[in-house]
């Protein structure tokens, strides 16, 4: 909308995350229709637009993949691209990070267990992690984003302003392109261990220290996320850390917790990116004791003591 900034966006986001609005359903770029206010003969409405050309519309609003023959020169849509208070790479910044966050908070979970620490270990809110996480987008830090990130952004750009047709990011495969609607949602799982860390830099930005809990509770996150470099079937000895994270007991004890996805090999899973068949995200759990001389209580008290080594 004319007036919206991308300090004014990320202010939605954190308004959307507070009231637990973030969903898997993607938002939409800035689009131009007929009949409107912006394509009346006395609008005074600075903007700038481009028609941005898709492999096909079905992939684009569907799929994660298209394959390389898909090339629907019909397939077009009238995106806005700058205006008086936002410019063309602060746009496809701002959609990256909403898809990405909707996907990591709102479908998967995966943020509310690590937010969930912060704001009970540490007194770190929401907001103050969408504001760091934001910035980490704008424009003049792109370059200090993981590559896989940083190569997603630019690739969009180019497709986003006209500089490239058709959008030219492929798969870790390199079969096959990647669709503007999905791609942060792809690198979520493409590249996780990467976007992990990215994650993990914010949130010891914010508490400023090292805090050995915090690793193993990432350790945690991990064995429960689907990783398409690492689809084997994940088994690990650990305290529930999300029940850690949200203050659930006092005390907390070991299990062998066991997460299946049900993927032995990528191309399975491709035929989901293809829209082909649905994506199994979240995992089957199967939960069993440990051995006694493995088990060692761990009381709250001793986390908020003992967690952290300072930077």
């Amino acid at each position: 909308m004319p007036g919206q900034s991308f300090k004014s966006l990320s202010t939605t986001l954190y308004d959307l995350l507070k009231n637990d609005l973030l969903s898997h359903a993607n938002p939409h770029l800035y689009s131009i229709f007929p009949n409107t206010t912006l394509t009346a003969d006395d609008n005074k409405i600075y903007f700038k637009h481009n028609t941005v050309y898709l492999r096909s519309k079905t992939g684009y609003f569907n799929r994660n993949l298209v394959e390389p023959a898909t090339q629907n020169e019909n397939s077009i849509l009238k995106h806005i691209i700058e205006t008086e208070a936002i410019n063309s790479k602060e746009l496809i910044a701002a959609y990256y990070m909403f898809v990405m966050l909707g996907h990591a908070y709102g479908f998967l979970g995966w943020l509310r267990t690590p937010l969930n620490y912060l704001k009970n270990y540490y007194g770190i809110n929401e907001k103050q992690f969408v504001a760091a996480y934001t910035e980490s987008f704008a424009p003049e830090n792109w370059n200090s984003l993981p590559g896989p990130i940083c190569e997603d952004l630019n690739s969009l750009h180019r497709w986003f302003i006209g500089e490239d047709k058709f959008l030219q990011r492929k798969d870790i495969t390199n079969r096959d392109f990647l669709t503007p609607n999905k791609i942060s949602k792809y690198r979520f799982h493409a590249d996780y261990d990467i976007v992990s860390d990215f994650f993990k830099e914010i949130f010891e930005g914010l508490i400023d220290c090292n805090d050995h809990y915090l690793d193993n509770l990432m350790t945690w996150q991990a064995a429960k996320t689907l990783n398409f470099r690492n689809l084997n079937d994940c088994k690990i000895v650990s305290y529930n850390y999300d029940d850690i994270a949200s203050l659930k007991d006092e005390i907390f004890y070991k299990s062998c917790f066991e997460f299946k996805f049900n993927y032995t090999e990528y191309d399975t899973l491709y035929q989901g990116m293809l829209g082909v068949i649905d994506i199994n995200f979240i995992p089957g759990i199967k939960v069993s004791e440990v051995d006694s001389n493995e088990q060692v209580a761990l009381h709250i008290n001793d986390i908020k003591t003992n967690r952290f080594n300072s930077i």
